[in-house]
């Protein structure tokens, strides 16, 4: 009923709980992170575009997982690890990466969104 709710709502806020997320995220089927990927974090223009996506994501409730790949980074390595988190979605910003790197994450039933490229 709605006064029970309002009850527990109450206690709750009183004695300081939070929701765990990861408990939530078994129960829903979503982590809220979503990927984002770049080679280009040395770049000044790329940091101030990951700060308004990474806020932006934010203010939507989501936490952006930030991935860097370097020249030694293996993107494969990239991809599984994103699995292993079970992202909802990913990110890739870069003008330089391929396509199919992008692809990976479509063919792995990850919704990816290619910017830059």
């Amino acid at each position: 009923s709605p006064k029970t709710r309002k009850k527990v709502e109450k206690a709750a806020k009183e004695l300081g709980y939070s929701p765990n997320a990861l408990a939530s995220s078994l129960t829903t089927g979503r982590t809220k992170l979503i990927g984002l990927i770049s080679n280009n974090f040395h770049n000044p223009l790329f940091l101030e575009v990951f700060d308004l996506f990474t806020r932006r994501l934010q203010e939507k409730g989501l936490r952006p997982l930030l991935v860097n790949l370097t020249d030694e980074t293996d993107p494969e390595n990239s991809l599984r690890m994103l699995k292993q988190y079970s992202v909802d979605g990913v990110i890739v910003a870069s003008s330089t990466l391929s396509p199919e790197f992008a692809k990976a994450f479509h063919d792995a039933k990850i919704p990816v969104v290619h910017s830059f490229g």
